[in-house]
């Protein structure tokens, strides 16, 4: 009888999978990220990718984490996303609660930082609409991310909240739009 791990692992394989990034053809010359891979990992077996600096390992793997997201059960469901030419350029959760709460430390942090992975992203915002304390960055270690963090006062006069809003929402159009460019 196969153990439990083997029984819900997936074959992973590729043949001859070519990953460009941007508006890159092949005809323009240039090389892609990863160029003509073909490889077969077993149900339940363990790969090392080993290269030098720049030679796709890390592209490799994200195109196998592309294909896992497909077995997911429960998709990720932010708050807000914007997508631009079928490609997501923004992403945010909003939360109506307190900052600090007792239970999971940094839980919504973890959230939005799931979110900015799966949409690939280089960070996101985390709104929450309770008032309290400033706006802060999260840097995240290693991963190239950064998690933005602001409250919005709900005790605020209705013009305040509209200027708030609106400030929210700059932002928001001010990191789709550069992430779209990039």
């Amino acid at each position: 009888m196969p153990d439990q791990a083997t029984s819900r692992a997936a074959t992973v394989e590729f043949e001859h999978v070519t990953k460009r990034y941007g508006r890159r053809q092949p005809e323009d010359g240039a090389p892609g990220a990863v160029n003509d891979l073909s490889l077969a990992v077993p149900a339940g077996k363990i790969c090392v990718l080993v290269g030098p600096s720049g030679c796709g390992k890390t592209t490799s793997l994200k195109m196998v984490n592309r294909l896992m997201q497909e077995l997911v059960l429960e998709p990720l469901k932010p708050d807000i996303s914007y997508w631009r030419d079928g490609r997501c350029t923004f992403v945010g959760d909003v939360k109506y609660k307190r900052i600090e709460f007792e239970g999971y430390k940094n839980a919504d942090l973890y959230q939005l930082l799931a979110y900015c992975i799966a949409t690939d992203l280089p960070g996101g915002l985390l709104i929450y609409a309770a008032g309290e304390g400033e706006p802060f960055r999260h840097e995240v270690v290693n991963l190239g991310r950064t998690l933005e963090v602001v409250t919005l006062d709900l005790t605020a006069t209705p013009a305040s909240l509209l200027d708030q809003v609106a400030a929210v929402a700059g932002g928001i159009e001010t990191q789709a739009t550069s992430a779209h460019a990039a």
